[in-house]
């Protein structure tokens, strides 16, 4: 009993900081919260476990850097996207920050890169007020990636460069925060496809079960992590007594926040992670309507174009998806993750039968 009032000492104290500091600057996020949650609980409850092991990418087909950026810049012609990866290579903003051997890469090295600004300014300190003037600002988008000597890290580099295209100039509002990474998976799911086009069968496979158990992995983590946010955000209190209010039984009191004390023992800003990417899982569905239809990817584009504008609610930019966040679109949602999941395991049987 006394490590569980720790734990919710700690919870309570945590959630109260984090709240303190990041409610100003994230409250359509924190006011969807709720929207969220049902998202999340929605899909952890009827999307089932791949039951496929992650496939150890580094493995995989070998390709050098020029060959990565080729096969990028046939993927933007084929789906008529006007950007030049190969241009941005060149001024320094697609930034390569490691070149390893597939066999020394790193886990973290494999599967991700960032998008971030970097900052240039001049300025002096005013000698009677101390303070700081600047005299000059300028924002420089960056995407960061590795280079491993893989194919498949072809597929990371056009997920941070679908961020850097809806970048906008000084910082992300809270639509596109919120919104990015379901635009960016979507795109990595649609050049898994491509890649499959031009005769890279068994890596796109392997990295479509990658992308898949990925998913599974946040939505069933997300779920307990976010119980506990939603509470605290919802009752100022991190308690059994509040938790059976909010949620009608305490069944899993004691789980979520176990989960949730050891989440932020190790990275103390996943909330945000696990929210955006738990939206993100949406590009599953965006992927299977694609495939249904491939004139669907106009209206990813379209959400792509309206991220970089502040005028756009969330409401409404999904809504450019036909998704609502209604029981009707969360079953929808569910039922296209559902035909992504067969897909995968139907292509990992015919490449079985090949062999």
């Amino acid at each position: 009993m006394e490590k569980n009032i720790d734990k919710e000492k700690s919870a309570n104290s945590f959630l109260k900081s984090f709240f303190d500091i990041e409610y100003n600057k994230n409250k359509l996020l924190f006011s969807n919260l709720g929207n969220i949650y049902s998202l999340i609980t929605f899909l952890s409850n009827n999307v089932e476990n791949l039951d496929m092991e992650t496939p150890d990418l580094s493995c995989g087909a070998r390709k050098d850097l020029l060959e990565k950026l080729k096969l990028i810049e046939g993927f933007y012609k084929s789906m008529k996207i006007d950007f030049n990866i190969d241009n941005i290579f060149k001024n320094g903003t697609f930034n390569i920050i490691s070149t390893n051997n597939p066999d020394e890469a790193t886990f973290s090295e494999i599967y991700s890169g960032n998008n971030n600004y970097i900052i240039t300014e001049e300025f002096y300190t005013d000698s009677k007020t101390n303070q700081k003037i600047i005299t000059y600002k300028e924002y420089h988008e960056a995407i960061n990636v590795n280079n491993n000597d893989l194919l498949t890290d072809s597929i990371i580099w056009v997920h941070e460069a679908s961020h850097y295209r809806n970048q906008p100039y000084k910082q992300r509002w809270e639509v596109n925060d919120i919104l990015t990474e379901l635009v960016a998976f979507t795109e990595e799911l649609i050049y898994i496809d491509y890649l499959k086009r031009v005769g890279y069968e068994e890596e796109a496979n392997m990295f479509a079960v990658a992308a898949y158990n990925n998913f599974y992995y946040f939505l069933t983590r997300s779920y307990y992590i976010i119980r506990i946010v939603l509470l605290y955000y919802s009752l100022g209190e991190i308690s059994k007594e509040s938790y059976k209010i909010l949620y009608g039984k305490d069944k899993d009191y004691k789980k979520s926040l176990n989960i949730f004390f050891k989440e932020i023992q190790v990275n103390r800003k996943s909330i945000f992670t696990l929210l955006y990417y738990s939206v993100g899982a949406i590009s599953m569905y965006n992927y299977t309507e694609y495939k249904k239809d491939p004139t669907f990817f106009a209206k990813v584009q379209e959400l792509n174009n309206t991220l970089l504008t502040n005028s756009a609610s969330l409401e409404n930019s999904l809504k450019i998806i036909n998704i609502s966040l209604n029981e009707e679109s969360l079953q929808r949602i569910v039922n296209n993750i559902n035909i992504f999941k067969e897909e995968i395991k139907k292509e990992s049987k015919t490449k079985v039968l090949r062999r």
